[in-house]
């Protein structure tokens, strides 16, 4: 696989740009009482943070293959292959899925 200019643009937005904006973020402080209402809790902010970095490059990398006509199979994205036991297991979980559905509703 060959990399190209958005290899290196998604490496420099990763790799560097984003760890910057991390470092130099503060964590939220309330100034007055007010303030302190809407103010995260250090532990949630992070969570939605990092929930929302993770979306972003999750995103650019989509963008980056769809853009540079490369396949998904290079993530693992592909078409899954249907075996008699995948067929089974399936009936097996329906059918149990409706005994227990169906006993609830009696009881």
């Amino acid at each position: 696989m060959e990399l190209g200019w958005f290899d290196h643009l998604l490496f420099f937005v990763v790799g560097i740009v984003l760890p910057l904006i991390t470092y130099m973020t503060e964590r939220p402080q309330a100034v007055e009482m007010d303030d302190a209402e809407f103010a995260l809790p250090p532990k949630k902010h992070i969570y939605y943070t990092n929930g929302l970095v993770l979306i972003i490059g999750a995103l650019i990398v989509l963008t980056l293959l769809n853009v540079t006509f490369r396949p998904f199979d290079v993530l693992g994205i592909n078409y899954p292959i249907f075996d008699k036991m995948v067929y089974l297991f399936c009936g097996i979980t329906i059918v149990i899925y409706s005994i227990d559905t169906f006993y609830n509703y009696i009881n």
